[in-house]
């Protein structure tokens, strides 16, 4: 079982929409992923404050579940609107050019930011796993597809929260994670046959699977995959030069 040492990050495509089209993607996606683990199915807006907006609870009426995070993220997002944009009494359809940043967290295992409703720049972070969460391949293998597939990505991995690994890919334009998808119309088309790398071909794109199995089970073996990723990366760089930066 892998350890809470990973992170999820995601690319959107930039579109300029609504807080109540943002919800409702929201909601489907994680409505899709709570079929697979009922924590995605309780959610709430991180507040301002850093509580919490009142509990969303995915089910059989998702309607309500999209009226109530519009309002919570109109709500946390209302004196940015109004300072900012000169806007008093905006709606749920509301929309700006910049879009909206807010956090959503789930179970009180997962926290993830969102950047959404940009024409600029949109995408999904993660806060914090729980510490205390062990989960296996599947389980973020789901996550990553649930997310890539729901919000139509365009970049997504699992990565590390390790500082010095993630400085040691600042030189790649597009790190590798333990699970990385590039959708079909990427920018950069990234090889299909690298030495030490599985795939899984979707209709919509590709996923680049580092190891099924738990590497995390002692330091040789962690340090050894995250260095056969890296050379994974240079050989990328080797046949396509724009991959790096």
């Amino acid at each position: 079982m892998a350890k809470s040492i990973f992170s999820l990050n995601a690319a959107l495509v930039n579109k300029q929409e609504s807080i109540l089209s943002i919800s409702e993607r929201i909601i489907s996606t994680f409505y899709h992923l709570s079929l697979s683990d009922p924590i995605f199915g309780n959610l709430r807006v991180v507040a301002q404050s850093n509580g919490f907006y009142e509990p969303i609870i995915l089910g059989s009426n998702n309607q309500e579940g999209i009226n109530e995070l519009s309002k919570a993220i109109l709500d946390y997002s209302l004196s940015d609107i109004r300072s900012n944009d000169g806007i008093d009494n905006p709606k749920t359809d509301y929309s700006r050019a910049y879009g909206f940043t807010f956090a959503i967290n789930f179970s009180d295992y997962v926290t993830l930011t969102f950047k959404m409703g940009s024409s600029q720049s949109n995408g999904i972070g993660t806060i914090s796993f729980s510490k205390s969460m062990t989960k296996s391949f599947d389980w973020y293998f789901t996550l990553l597809k649930g997310v890539s597939e729901g919000f139509r990505t365009t970049y997504s991995k699992i990565g590390f929260i390790e500082t010095l690994f993630n400085q040691n890919c600042k030189s790649y334009k597009f790190p590798l994670g333990w699970i990385t998808y590039f959708s079909n119309d990427h920018e950069l088309q990234i090889p299909n046959e690298l030495e030490g790398v599985e795939y899984e071909f979707t209709d919509i794109g590709k996923y680049l699977i580092l190891t099924r199995e738990d590497f995390t089970t002692d330091k040789e073996t962690y340090e050894a995959h995250k260095q056969k990723l890296l050379n994974v990366m240079e050989e990328i760089k080797r046949r396509l030069p724009e991959y790096g930066k």
